[in-house]
């Protein structure tokens, strides 16, 4: 058997048995919600409108989530097993590479979960794929403007899936500017990506308000979720330093400043918000929160350093995995919402030994965001040897992807795990790109280089 062949089989077997294990698709709270409001057309929570829109057009096509789960994982499955194509052969190396990440719970059971972090992954990395396909045909316009179109949809959606999605757009338009080493001065590619940068940002933009004005949908989802951060870090800085000043709130509220002096230290936790139980400053208005955030975080840089490390160790390196979600199967979610859904809770016997497996990996490197980190970085490392274009596209995606993750250092309010699940899967990836046609000449001549040195 040609190992082109075994490649195709494992990721194939690999993609129906992520369907068979979990269709429908496994729902919690925010996608019980998301659901609700695709099908209903009335938006009420702050998630990106997107998410449920999308859900609530595969709804109208077949009932519930299931549709959606499988063009979802079938984007990824799809792109992976593009890449054999996109380098021309495939080597055996692919094979068990192949094998052991279709085995890992991150992709074989997190893929039908119906998240906006597993959805937002699959888009960029998809929108990564497409564009490297372009870059390797830059030389035939007409060959490259398919892929290159996919690639500007695909990063378009996920950008608004993700509120830093934009991360990824970002790192494809300097993607662009590089791979065109050589077609033109460099101001000229600059400004071209530019062009490209906002028009899928805009395009974006305007889809979001489109749907938006068609159903009615107040414009405060940044505004909410803003406010949650800025909530969370004022406790945070005040759990640090419990003098830390306080002027808009004691002018406003002197009772509500002497509650946050009180409670902060008792009810803040980097793991995550919701224990903030008793401290509410939705009572105040956005600009007097602003003033408060700005002012302690300009007055207490250290305590706010301080808690933002602590909750990014949390995200990024959990000292206690279980407490922040490593995973969840079944159903579940409020009673009213799955009534109205015509749902009810599940947790079956192949969602139980679903978890049972997944469980297995949560002490182990498969569930470490650390050990692909270390993988994304060595795969671009190693890809940097050969330099080609589409090798240069998948440099920019594992980028991206480190990228996503640095910035919940500054926007992180929960440890969960899915949060920072595109640097896992674009790490992946870039892994399975790599085994399937290693630069193993560069590699040999760099090593001999260093040799002789």
């Amino acid at each position: 058997m040609k190992a082109e062949r075994a490649f195709g089989l494992i990721l194939i077997a690999g993609y129906l048995m992520v369907l068979a294990i979990g269709l429908p698709g496994h729902l919690q709270t925010d996608s019980v919600i998301q659901l609700l409001e695709g099908r209903s057309g009335i938006y009420a929570s702050f998630n990106p409108r997107i998410m449920s829109w999308m859900l609530g057009r595969f709804d109208a096509v077949l009932a519930g989530t299931a549709l959606f789960v499988t063009v979802s994982a079938g984007l990824i499955y799809g792109s992976l097993l593009s890449l054999g194509r996109l380098r021309g052969r495939v080597s055996w190396w692919a094979v068990p590479v192949a094998a052991a990440l279709a085995a890992s719970p991150l992709l074989l059971i997190y893929q039908g979960s119906v998240l906006k972090d597993v959805a937002f992954a699959n888009l960029a990395v998809a929108g990564f794929v497409a564009l490297a396909f372009a870059a390797k045909w830059r030389d035939e316009p007409r060959r490259a403007v398919v892929p290159l179109a996919a690639a500007l949809v695909a990063l378009a959606i996920a950008a608004l899936t993700r509120q830093n999605g934009a991360l990824a757009v970002a790192m494809a338009a300097i993607a662009m500017v590089v791979v065109t080493h050589g077609r033109g001065r460099l101001a000229a590619r600059s400004g071209w990506a530019a062009v490209a940068f906002v028009a899928v940002l805009g395009s974006g933009v305007l889809a979001t308000k489109a749907i938006e004005r068609a159903h009615d949908v107040p414009d405060d989802a940044t505004r909410v979720g803003l406010r949650v951060l800025e909530h969370y870090d004022i406790a945070g800085m005040v759990a640090a330093e419990p003098d830390a000043a306080l002027p808009e709130i004691e002018r406003v509220d002197p009772k509500l400043a002497a509650l946050v002096r009180r409670q902060a230290p008792l009810e803040y936790s980097p793991e995550r918000v919701d224990k903030l139980l008793t401290i509410n400053l939705w009572g105040l208005d956005d600009a007097a929160v602003q003033r408060t955030w700005a002012g302690l975080v300009m007055s207490e840089p250290e305590a706010y350093l301080r808690h933002r490390l602590s909750v990014f160790g949390w995200a990024f390196m959990p000292p206690n995995l279980s407490v922040c979600l490593p995973l969840h199967v079944g159903v579940d979610g409020p009673p009213e919402r799955l009534q109205a859904l015509g749902m009810q809770r599940r947790m079956d016997v192949r969602d139980t030994r679903a978890y049972a497996y997944a469980q297995r990996f949560f002490p182990t490197p498969v569930y470490s965001h650390l050990a692909y980190l270390v993988v994304a970085l060595a795969v671009a490392g190693l890809l940097l040897t050969r330099r080609e274009p589409a090798d240069l596209v998948m440099v920019a995606m594992l980028a991206a992807g480190v990228a996503f993750a640095a910035s919940f250092l500054a926007i992180a309010i929960s440890c969960d795990y899915r949060y920072l699940y595109f640097l896992d899967l674009s790490a992946m990836t870039g892994l399975i790109y790599l085994a399937v046609d290693p630069p193993t000449a560069q590699v040999r001549r760099l090593w001999r280089t260093l040799a002789r040195r």
